[in-house]
C-alpha cells in the first residue's frame, strides 16, 4: 500500500462526487477536489500530513512574497519530492514503513481496531460501534488503516499502552503522555479555500512565521527524512519532537503492522505540549485569563458541549504574534481587510474516553477581522449567554410555582447544580440551538460597521435572540391549567427582567 500511488483519501470533487485520491492526486489536481470527506479529527491529522509535504517540497516559503507565488510552483514541486521519497510512504514497507518501527517487539499482537476511535476497542466505547468483541476478527481495508494509523499519531491519548521493546528499550505501560493534538480536547482551525488546492495553499506558513515563534532552528524536516535510528538517537528525535515539520507528523506511538488484523504497539516519543512546549500547535488558539490573585495564565482553548464553536470564534481568529496569545498561525496570511473561511474541528475527550466529535466551517466577514468587530460579537455573544441564564432561571420559578416541595428537593440534592441544569436543559438547549441558526446575522452585523444600516442589523440580532428564548421557555414550561397560567406568568416576568429571582442574585 503506497500512499503515494495508490488511493486512500476520500475527498469530495467539485461536481460534488465522492471520490478517493492518492498523495499525488491531491497535489496535481487538488483544484478539482472541493474537500476532504472525512471525521473531524481526521481531517486535522491529514491537514498535517499535506501541510507538511508542501512546505518540504517548497522548502519553504520564505516570506509572503514567496507564499503568494506557491501556488504556481506547489504542483511541481511536490511531485518532484513525492517522487523522491516513494519508499517512505509505503504502508507495509520491510526497511521503513510509514510512521512505524520495524526492529519493534512485543508478544502479544493487538487488534489494528485499536487505531480507529470510533470502534470499540481498548479504551474506545460503544458508543459509535457496537462490535466490540469481534474486534479480534476485524481486519481493516488498507486505505482506511492509512487514515486511522495517521490520526492515531496525531490524537492518541495518554494512559496505559502495551509493554513493547526497540533496541533493548522497553515502554512503560502506564503514564504515557499525550499525543500533540489530543491534550484537553483542544480546537483546531485551518483557512479554508474554494477548493483543496487552495486550502493547503493558504494553510503554508513561511519560515519568518515558523522562525519568530519555533525559533531560529524551529523549521526542522519530516519524520521520514530524518527518521530515528533507535531510541536513544538525539538529534533525530529532537528533529521529531521539537521542530515546525518534525511535530506536523508525530511519532507519539511506536508501532509496527503486522497485517490488516493486528499490530504491536506502545508509547512512542514525548511531545512536549503547550505552555510547556515555547509554541503551542500551529492550528491551536492559545488564550490567556488572570487567576485570584491577578496572575497571568496561558492555556489552549478546548472544546466544551456546553459552548457551541460560534461563541468562542472571537478568540479562534485573532492573529497571534510572537510570544502572544491568538488563533491559528496561518492568520497570518490573511490582509486585515480581508474576510476569511475558517474551518474549526476538535475531538472531545473525558480522560481517554472519546464523548464527540465536533466541526464548523464559518465565513468570517472583513469588519470581524478587526478589534472593533470582534469586540462587537464579543458583546452580543455575551448578551445571548445573560439571555440564557435568565431563560434558566424562568423555568426554575415556573418549576418553584408549580411543585411546593421544589425548594426542599434542592436542598436535599447531592449535585445541587446538577439538578438545578438538569431542570433548565430542555429549555436552554433548545434555545442554543436555535441562536446559532442566526449566527449568519450577527456576522452581517459585525461586519456593516459605518453602513446606514448597522444599528437595524444589531435589532435583528437582538430580536432574534429574544424571540428564541421566549420560544425556548413556552417550550419547556407548561400553560394548560389555571396553576400552570400563573406559573407560567411568574416565570415570564424573570425572562422579561420585570423580577429579580433570588437564583439570580446568588449566582452572580
Amino acid at each position: 500500500m503506497n500512499l503515494v500511488q495508490e488511493s486512500w483519501i476520500p475527498v469530495v470533487k467539485t461536481d460534488g462526487k465522492k471520490a478517493e485520491a492518492n498523495l499525488r492526486d491531491i497535489f496535481l489536481s487538488g483544484a478539482g477536489y472541493a474537500d476532504l470527506a472525512i471525521r473531524p479529527h481526521e481531517r486535522v491529522a491529514l491537514m498535517r500530513l499535506l501541510i507538511c509535504i508542501a512546505q518540504a517540497a517548497l522548502k519553504g516559503p520564505e516570506n509572503l512574497d514567496h507564499w503568494k507565488k506557491a501556488p504556481e510552483l506547489l504542483p511541481k514541486k511536490a511531485d518532484e519530492y513525492l517522487t523522491k521519497w516513494p519508499d517512505s510512504f509505503n504502508l507495509f514497507h520491510p526497511v521503513k514503513p510509514f510512521l512505524q518501527i520495524t526492529e519493534l517487539k512485543h508478544s502479544k499482537q493487538a487488534p489494528v481496531s485499536t487505531l480507529d476511535f470510533a470502534m470499540s476497542s481498548g479504551n474506545n466505547t460503544t458508543l459509535f460501534d457496537h462490535q466490540g468483541n469481534d474486534a479480534e476478527a476485524r481486519p481493516l481495508p488498507e486505505d482506511q488503516l492509512a487514515l486511522n494509523l495517521l490520526t492515531f499519531q496525531n490524537f492518541s491519548s495518554q494512559g496505559g499502552a502495551s509493554i513493547v521493546q526497540w533496541k533493548g528499550v522497553r515502554t512503560s505501560q502506564v503514564g504515557n503522555p499525550a499525543a500533540p493534538c489530543s491534550k484537553g480536547s483542544i480546537y483546531h482551525a485551518f483557512l479554508k479555500g474554494a477548493n483543496l488546492a487552495e486550502t493547503i495553499h493558504l494553510n503554508l506558513l513561511t519560515k519568518k512565521t515558523v522562525e519568530l515563534v519555533f525559533g531560529d532552528d524551529g523549521w526542522g524536516k519530516p519524520v521520514w527524512e530524518l527518521m530515528p535510528s533507535g531510541p536513544n538517537d538525539g538529534p533525530a528525535i529532537a528533529n521529531a519532537t521539537q521542530t515546525y515539520l518534525g511535530r506536523l507528523v508525530p511519532l507519539s506511538r511506536w508501532i509496527k503492522l503486522q497485517n490488516q488484523s493486528g499490530m504491536i504497539w506502545g508509547n512512542g516519543f514525548a511531545y512536549s505540549v503547550f505552555p510547556d512546549f515555547r509554541c503551542p500547535e500551529p492550528s491551536a488558539t492559545s488564550i490567556e485569563w488572570k487567576d485570584r490573585q491577578g496572575r497571568p495564565i496561558r492555556n489552549l482553548l478546548k472544546a466544551s458541549h456546553a459552548r457551541g464553536i460560534w461563541r468562542q470564534l472571537p478568540a479562534l481568529i485573532v492573529k497571534r504574534r510572537a510570544g502572544e496569545v491568538g488563533g491559528a498561525l496561518a492568520l497570518e496570511n490573511v490582509p486585515d481587510d480581508k474576510g476569511l473561511d475558517i474551518h474549526v474541528c476538535a475531538l472531545l475527550r473525558k480522560q481517554a474516553t472519546i464523548e464527540a466529535y465536533e466541526e464548523s466551517v464559518f465565513h468570517v466577514p472583513a469588519g470581524m477581522n478587526t478589534d472593533i468587530g470582534r469586540a462587537a460579537y464579543e458583546e452580543e455573544v455575551r448578551i445571548a449567554e445573560t439571555k440564557a441564564r435568565r431563560l434558566g432561571w424562568a423555568v426554575e420559578k415556573w418549576r418553584r410555582e408549580m411543585d411546593a416541595d421544589w425548594e426542599q428537593k434542592v436542598k436535599a440534592a447531592k449535585k445541587k447544580n446538577a439538578l438545578l441544569e438538569r431542570l433548565r436543559s430542555i429549555a436552554t438547549n433548545h434555545f442554543w440551538t436555535a441562536v446559532e441558526k442566526n449566527v449568519p446575522v450577527l456576522l452581517a452585523y459585525t461586519s456593516s460597521f459605518g453602513e446606514n444600516d448597522n444599528e437595524e442589523r444589531k435589532k435583528i440580532w437582538r430580536r432574534a435572540v429574544h424571540r428564541k428564548a421566549r420560544e425556548a421557555y413556552e417550550l419547556a414550561c407548561g400553560r394548560e391549567s389555571p396553576r400552570q397560567l400563573r406559573a407560567f406568568a411568574m416565570g415570564l416576568r424573570v425572562l422579561e427582567r420585570e423580577e429579580i429571582p433570588e437564583t439570580e442574585n446568588q449566582e452572580e
